[in-house]
């Protein structure tokens, strides 16, 4: 709710001070930066029986990707390609024990989306954004737990999943500031809300992962280059 709400105090605000002054045609950018994952709750069953359930902690990592899109009045459609990679932090198992465990390995997430933008220029060179998007994603995931002492024992390191993959139905929405350099050049800075679908990892041997989902908040920077 506090995202949704945002999104249209921003759109609110923007438009009463828009200048409507936009160019047709299409455009290129690239972007980068922080993708800062949520919480995974995941299912660990053998067969089909369920386990063991709990939470994937992840640690902030980094988002690239490119765009092509075409822009037409106050509003644009482009096609996103996206790579976001994210290390494991911590496994916490809420049933049937409570406890928590240092982990490694990594989540990567490609995306293909396409999104659609509405721009508000409220000034030559500043023209704020809005825009929503969906398509779908490709995930794969490298887990394991590390070595771990025990009182007096040694418990070796236990690989739960060994770079298995999914795919998923993305959605994403998207706000930011269009900076113009000039008519061609427009900086872009912007963060995105990004939300696949739930998917089902094959761990080792008989036992299975699923995984509620993978979400992130992304703070990126880019630029776009119209033609």
């Amino acid at each position: 709710m506090k995202i949704k709400g945002l999104f249209f105090a921003v759109l609110f605000l923007v438009t009463l001070f828009s200048v409507p002054v936009f160019a047709d045609g299409y455009y290129i950018g690239l972007e980068g930066g922080l993708a800062v994952p949520s919480s995974s709750d995941f299912v660990h069953t053998v067969s089909t029986l369920a386990i063991a359930k709990g939470t994937a902690e992840l640690d902030t990592g980094l988002m690239i990707g490119g765009t092509v899109g075409y822009s037409f009045s106050k509003y644009r459609i482009e096609g996103e390609l996206v790579y976001r990679n994210n290390d494991f932090n911590e496994v916490g198992l809420d049933s049937p024990l409570s406890f928590s465990v240092p982990a490694t390995g990594e989540i990567t997430v490609t995306s293909l989306l396409l999104n659609a933008y509405y721009d508000i220029k409220v000034s030559e060179m500043i023209s704020p954004y809005l825009g929503a998007g969906a398509g779908y994603s490709w995930i794969s995931i490298d887990l394991k737990i590390p070595e771990q002492t025990f009182i007096v024992w040694a418990i070796p390191e236990l690989k739960l999943i060994d770079d298995e993959s999914d795919s998923a139905p993305a959605v994403q929405l998207s706000v930011g500031i269009g900076i113009y350099v000039n008519p061609k050049v427009i900086i872009d800075v912007g963060y995105r809300y990004f939300w696949t679908g739930p998917i089902a990892i094959p761990g080792l041997t008989s036992f299975d992962f699923s995984v509620s989902d993978y979400s992130s908040h992304n703070f990126m920077v880019g630029a776009r280059y119209n033609f």
